[in-house]
Parts: C-alpha cells; structure tokens; sequence
C-alpha cells in the first residue's frame, strides 16, 4: 500500500478528532485545516473521502463497534482509538479498494503511531472481530472475472501449496563434556542431532523444516488432550496478576487455534517489549510487562505467562543463538556477543499442540518457528563450552505476519482443510481457490488451487491463512462464487444446504 494513502488515512483520523472534540463540519475543516490544503490532490481526495463517508455512516459504525468492544463504551476510549475504529471500520465495510488485512494492518500502524502502546493490539482485536462476523465478498467482480478466465484458460499455471522446504546448519563443539550441554530435539519441523563422525569430533546439527502447520486444534484445549509434561506447564503455580489476565484476555479474544495465539502473543512481545541487555537483577514476567522493557529472558517469560493464563501449556528454553561475528546479530544484542562461545546466550519458548509436539517460538519476532542458529541447550554451560560453525545453509524465508517498531514479526505458514460446498451443482465443476493478494494485483498467483470434483463438494488441504476467493465453475457454465477468511478449518457454502439445483 503507498504512502499516500497512508497519509491520507492520517490526515482523515485528524479531521475526525477534530470534528469528534470540536463539532466542526467537514467543509469547514477541508477549507482551514492547513494540513489537508497542503496536501497532494489525490491525498486530499482519499482522506475526504473517508472522513464525509465515515461521518454519514458513524451511527451504523458506532453501533458495530459497541457489540464488539464489549469492554469499553465508545465514550470511555480514547478519543484517537475511538475514530481510528471508525474511520478503518468505514473502510472495512464500505470501500472495496484495499484487502480487508491490509486496513487492518494500516489502522494498526496508525494506532500505534499516534496513540498508547497497547493501542494497536486492542484495534487489530476489535476490527478482526468485526471483520469475521462479516460474510461475503466486498467486490466481487474484481476478482471473480479473472479467476473464471482462469478456469477457461488451460495454459493458465495454478499452483499448489509449495513442497515442504528447510534450512539446516552443522557446528563443532568443544569444551568440557560439550555434549553434555547441548539438549537433544525432535520436534515438529525443529531438531537438534548430536552425532560423532569419526569417533573423535563432536558435531551437531540443527534442522528446521519450514512446511506449513496443520491448524485444525481448537481453543480452548481440553485436558485430555495434553500429555503430562504438558499439563505440568500449565500447572505451574503463578502469581495473581490482574494485568497479566486481562492482557492474555484482549491477545488471545476470537483466536481460533493455539498456534493463532501464539502468532498474537509474539506480536506483542515483539512490538511493544523494547529489548535491553540482561541486567544484574533477575527478570520476570510482571516487571517486563510493567516496563515493557526486557532482554530475551524477559520477553519469553512473559510469553510463557500470557500462554499460560490463556490455557496454552508452554515452557522456557534455555539455548544458545549462534553467530560469527556481532555483525550477524541485531545492534540491540551485539554487545552481549562472546566470541568465545560462538555465539550469545538466548532464551525462547516452546509451546504445546495436540497432534504436532512442542513447537519452538522466538519472543523477539519468531511464531511457531525458529531458525537452524537456535541452539537448544540443557542448561547454561560452564565457560569452556564453544561452538563453531561448519557449515550453514540459507535461511528460510519466513512469512510476514505483523510489522514491529523495530523488527519485523515473522511467522511460519499455518495450514487448515477448507471444504467448499454447493448445493446448487450436484453434479460437481471446477473450484478455484485464490488467495488475495496485496491490494496491487487481483490475486496471488502462489496462493492459488485448484480443484475438480464430480460431487457437491471440494475440498482443499494445508491452506495457508489469509483471505481467498472462492470460483465454482459448473458443468454447464454457471459460476457461483464467495470470499473467506481462512484462519484455522472452514467450510463456505456458495449454495446453502437444502437449495434446489439449478
């Protein structure tokens, strides 16, 4: 999305504050308001667009609103919190421009920009509620004619999800009984392999499979589901922290699955926890979340907590982030490096989810993965322990989930089964799912599926979460068609059950 049009969504949040405190009317201001005179034609264009349209509609916009912050009154927020919501629930419902996620992601950015520190996750909570609770497609016809020329057009390429890729790094320890220190894993996509080539050299190896997660586990967890290490975990005695229950509440509100709530709770931890280096005190989760300031031990506590105290079973890792150099390392953590070591002390989380195992998270910017330089260890070593580098493969690239002030929150691509169900075509046709793309192209080739059926139904395995539309091409022509957001299993109806064929 250009800058513009995030300018323009600026300038429309300051005209709605004023005329939110002030009363002043939309002519008034775009006459005298010096910020939107100055401003580029289609700026001023966009933003007076939004502001006339958010303010006609602000009734309908208020009343959603309402039911959905069911915590706070729109009376009680803050007056920029409370025309952010409206301005990007306007733009939610009623322009069709720009991908549901993308005015999201926008309003996010805003919020954190010119409001609280917690304003951005108490948007995106509020808005993605609102935006699930909406069935349908904002445009169809943007989408929906490309897609059947898809479906006609045999030399068109349409992609299944790619072939499970990994990154893998293999490294020398020396020391003291070095493997005595390092922590053996085999976990879902993460391993750590210890091995002795030639009887003499001790080696090991981390593996990191980057193939998309199964998300078809439903929140909350029921304890039968859990094995006992992990039902230790959420066991664990805590202490009362009001803020902490409240904070857990808001991340995880509508999360659909665990490894949702993951990706939530390390958005936060990412975003709003400044990383410092460790200091002589011990850190815990309470004083992390009271300063939002932490080193990696502070951030992963307060991980672990807010998992917790949401039902989620999680635990802290000791371990190591290898490195060569401090160049290879954030400029926060280069100067905790010690090239003695090989690297820098680090500490994540692993987190449990039925039918998948203990799933490795990194607090600063990692959900549901870690990279191939995480090594796990036992416990912290004594000063002889070294590791070095033999070799290092490439690093996957990791999907985008949230941006941060200073990082980027990347998470790896959940998948879920979507069944595709119409009543309407007994007979079956051609079902085409197609990601939406980034608001420049109509659709994401790479996200795109397709399938043939003979029956009322298709289905689609390991879809990534996003938004999609769906194409059903019939036997005779006819084309039904809808939008969906994918976010763990679903189902879409083009032609609810008991509907006539037509």
């Amino acid at each position: 999305m250009s800058g513009r049009r995030r300018k323009a969504r600026e300038l429309a949040l300051q005209l709605l504050y004023q005329n939110d405190l002030a009363g002043t009317p939309p002519e008034e201001m775009f006459a005298h308001t010096e910020e939107f005179v100055e401003a580029r034609p289609d700026v001023q264009e966009y933003a007076a667009r939004l502001v006339v349209g958010t303010l006609e509609r602000k009734r309908e916009l208020d009343s959603r609103l309402s039911e959905r912050s069911e915590h706070w009154r729109l009376g009680r927020m803050p007056a920029v919190d409370r025309n952010l919501l409206r301005l990007a629930l306007f733009e939610l419902l009623f322009e069709d421009e720009t991908p549901d996620a993308v005015v999201i992601d926008e309003a996010v950015e805003i919020a954190k920009k010119f409001s609280t520190p917690s304003s951005g996750a108490f948007v995106n909570g509020v808005l993605d509620a609102i935006r699930r609770s909406v069935y349908g497609p904002k445009s169809p016809a943007r989408v929906v004619v490309p897609l059947v020329a898809a479906l006609l057009c045999p030399g068109f390429a349409l992609t299944e999800p790619p072939d499970a890729t990994r990154e893998e790094a293999r490294y020398a320890l020396s020391g003291r009984a070095p493997l005595t220190w390092v922590r053996p894993v085999e976990g879902a996509g993460y391993r750590v392999v210890l091995s002795t080539p030639d009887g003499r050299r001790l080696e090991v190896s981390v593996v990191v499979d980057g193939s998309l997660l199964p998300d078809d586990v439903a929140l909350p967890i029921p304890r039968a589901k859990l094995p006992p290490e992990a039902l230790a975990a959420l066991d664990e005695p805590r202490a009362a922290d009001a803020d902490a229950d409240s904070l857990a509440r808001r991340l995880i509100a509508d999360a659909r699955s665990p490894l949702e709530a993951v990706e939530r709770v390390i958005a936060f931890t990412a975003r709003e926890v400044r990383y410092v280096l460790p200091g002589p005190a011990p850190e815990t989760a309470a004083a992390a979340l009271k300063t939002l300031r932490a080193s990696c031990v502070g951030r992963s506590l307060l991980a672990e907590d807010l998992l917790v105290r949401s039902g989620i079973p999680a635990r802290q890792v000791t371990g190591l982030l290898v490195a060569h150099g401090p160049e290879a390392l954030t400029p926060e953590s280069r100067p905790a490096f010690n090239a003695a070591l090989g690297g820098v002390r680090h500490r994540w989380i692993e987190v449990y989810v039925p039918g998948v195992g203990w799933l490795p998270s990194d607090p600063g910017g990692l959900a549901n993965r870690v990279t191939s330089r995480h090594l796990a260890l036992a416990a912290q070593p004594d000063r002889g322990f070294s590791v070095a580098t033999l070799s290092r493969s490439a690093e996957l690239e990791r999907p985008f989930a949230a941006g941060g002030r200073t990082t980027s929150v990347l998470a790896r691509p959940r998948g879920a089964p979507v069944l595709v169900r119409n009543m309407a075509s007994p007979g079956g046709g051609a079902v085409v799912l197609a990601r939406l793309g980034d608001g420049e192209s109509l659709f994401a080739a790479e996200g795109t599926m397709l399938r043939k059926t003979d029956t009322s139904t298709a289905r689609f395995e390991g879809v990534r979460a996003g938004e999609y539309r769906v194409v059903w091409r019939r036997t005779d022509g006819r084309v039904e068609a809808a939008s969906i957001l994918v976010q763990g299993p679903a189902t879409v109806d083009l032609a609810p059950p008991g509907a006539p064929a037509r």
